[in-house]
C-alpha cells in the first residue's frame, strides 16, 4: 500500500456478510474517485468473509484486511479508524453498497477540504438496487454552513429514525441522521479529539452517539443532495432479531445521550430529542419484541408487560415532552396522541395491525 495518504479511507467491519461482501467491495474499489483505501475488519466472522477480503487485498494494494477476535461492530470500527490514513473517512456497513460516484461527490462537497463533514442522501433496497431502490432526501435542499444552528439541526436529526421534520432557518432535515454512513468526516476531527465508538452500547445507537460527537466538534458541514449510499434490508439483521425484552439495552443508550447533553450543555431541544428517541424505541419494541413472531407469550401477557413499560415514568414522561412537529410522519403523530391520552389499547391495536400479528 502506498505511503502517501489517500483522499478517503473507507472502513467496513465484516461479520457473517459472505453473501453480500463481493458487491460491497466492488462498489468501493470501482469508485470514480480512485485515490482511496479500503480497510476491511474481519470481526472473527465464522463464514468466508475474511478469506474473500484477503483475496481482494492480494489483488488491490489499496485494500487492507484486519483479522481479529469477535468484539462487536463498535470495536471493529475503532480498529479500522486506528488504521485509517485518509484525509477523510467513510464508515461503510459491509452488506451495503456505495453509489459509483459517492466518494467523488462527497469529497467535492468539501470544497478542497474546507468543510469538516459532508452529509448526503441514501436509498434502501432488498433485491437488485437498480430496480428495487427507494430514494430518500435527508434535507430539503443542498447547503453549506459554518453556523452552529445548522449543525444542531443535523444533530437533532440523529434522534429520529426514518421521517423527520427539523427546521433551522432555510434548512429542513427530512430524515434521521444517526447512522455513521450518512457522513464523510475529516479524519483529523476524529484523531485530534480521540473519538471512538462506544463498545459498551453493543451496536445499539453507537453510531448515533458517534455522530452526535462528530457534529458537536465540527465547525462546518455541507449537504449534497445526491444518493451516495444504498442500504440493504437484510432478514435477521441485528436490528430485527428476537431476544429478551430490549428495555435494559435501551437504558444504556438513554444514559449515553444524557451524558452528552449534560457535558455539552445542549439544552431543552436536545432533552426533547432524547424523549423522541425513547418514543421511537418504544415503537420499535412493538415489532422486535411484543409482536415478533418468535415471541411465545400469549397476547394477554404481552399486553400486561407493555402496560408496565408504557406507564412507567420513563416512557409516560417522554410521551408528554416529545416535539410532535419533529416526527415528520402522520402515523407516528397518531401513535403519540394515543400515548398522551393514555389510550394504550388503541396504541396496541394500531401497532398490532401494522405488525400483522396477535
Amino acid at each position: 500500500m502506498s505511503t502517501r495518504s489517500p483522499k478517503v479511507s473507507v472502513i467496513a467491519p465484516m461479520y457473517n456478510v459472505e453473501p453480500y461482501l463481493v458487491p460491497c467491495i466492488e462498489s468501493v474499489i470501482n469508485q470514480t474517485l480512485q485515490d482511496i483505501d479500503l480497510i476491511l475488519v474481519d470481526d472473527g466472522s465464522p463464514d468466508r468473509s475474511g478469506a474473500i477480503a484477503d483475496s481482494y487485498a492480494a489483488r488491490d494494494s489499496r485494500i487492507k484486511v484486519i483479522h481479529k477476535e469477535n468484539g462487536g461492530v463498535s470495536a471493529a470500527r475503532n480498529d479500522g479508524l486506528a488504521e485509517a490514513t485518509g484525509d477523510y473517512v467513510f464508515l461503510l456497513d459491509s452488506d451495503d453498497l456505495l453509489a459509483p460516484d459517492a466518494l467523488e461527490n462527497m469529497l467535492e462537497a468539501t470544497h478542497n477540504g474546507s468543510y469538516d463533514v459532508v452529509l448526503a442522501d441514501y436509498a434502501t433496497f432488498s433485491g437488485d438496487p437498480g430496480t428495487s431502490a427507494r430514494t430518500y432526501h435527508v434535507a430539503n435542499a443542498p447547503f453549506r454552513s459554518s453556523d452552529r444552528d445548522a449543525l444542531d439541526a443535523v444533530q437533532l436529526g440523529v434522534f429520529n429514525m426514518g421521517p423527520a421534520n427539523i427546521e433551522s432557518g432555510d434548512i429542513r432535515i427530512l430524515r434521521g441522521t444517526g447512522a455513521a454512513w450518512h457522513y464523510l468526516i475529516r479524519r483529523s476531527l476524529i484523531t485530534d479529539n480521540s473519538l471512538r465508538f462506544d463498545a459498551a452500547l453493543k451496536g445499539l445507537f453507537d453510531d448515533g452517539c458517534f455522530s452526535l460527537d462528530v457534529l458537536e466538534l465540527a465547525s462546518s458541514i455541507a449537504y449534497v443532495q445526491k444518493v451516495t449510499y444504498y442500504y440493504r434490508y437484510v432478514p435477521g439483521s441485528i436490528t430485527r432479531k428476537f431476544g429478551a425484552a430490549p428495555f435494559g439495552k435501551y437504558e444504556a443508550v438513554y444514559h449515553a445521550i444524557e451524558r452528552f447533553i449534560h457535558e455539552h450543555g445542549k439544552g431543552r431541544r436536545f432533552e426533547r430529542g432524547l424523549c423522541l428517541r425513547k418514543f421511537i424505541y418504544l415503537n420499535k419494541s412493538m415489532q422486535t419484541y411484543f409482536f415478533h413472531p418468535a415471541n411465545p407469550a400469549p397476547e394477554s401477557k404481552r399486553y400486561r408487560e407493555f402496560l408496565e413499560v408504557v406507564r412507567s415514568p420513563e416512557y409516560e414522561g417522554a410521551a408528554r415532552l416529545v416535539d410532535g412537529k419533529a416526527l415528520g410522519c402522520t402515523r407516528s403523530g397518531i401513535l403519540l396522541a394515543c400515548l398522551r391520552m393514555r389510550f394504550y389499547w388503541g396504541y396496541w391495536m394500531l401497532k398490532k395491525l401494522t405488525a400483522g400479528r396477535g
